[in-house]
């Protein structure tokens, strides 16, 4: 199961476009980022504002974000748990064909019947 997966955050689209937009855009910038933010950047990739709302909730009902009150506004925080995630993804998505491994001489075939 990949960690997305794992942490069941809500519609398979908004938790993937949650997950991406925490990655790509609040992890490099400090970790925190405004509801209203995070909702516009889920809006400009067509996720619905109710499933956005709700994979918010659930990455924090999941221990992903912490949130900080301001008034009526709302501040979340990656936590530790998210910020280990997020770079791992990060890590993995960005050293791909990274470190080569000399090839072993081996093959593997697979044979597929219909």
């Amino acid at each position: 199961m990949e960690p997305a997966q794992q942490h069941g955050l809500g519609s398979r689209s908004a938790r993937a476009y949650l997950l991406t937009v925490l990655g790509e855009l609040v992890l490099p910038r400090g970790g925190a980022v405004w509801t209203q933010t995070l909702l516009e950047a889920l809006g400009l990739l067509e996720v619905d504002p109710r499933a956005a709302r709700q994979a918010v909730n659930r990455a924090a009902g999941k221990g992903l974000l912490a949130p900080e009150r301001h008034g009526r506004r709302t501040r979340w925080h990656l936590t530790p748990a998210a910020t280990a995630l997020l770079t791992e993804g990060t890590e993995r998505i960005y050293s791909l064909h990274r470190g080569r491994r000399r090839w072993d001489g081996r093959l593997v075939l697979c044979l597929v019947a219909t």
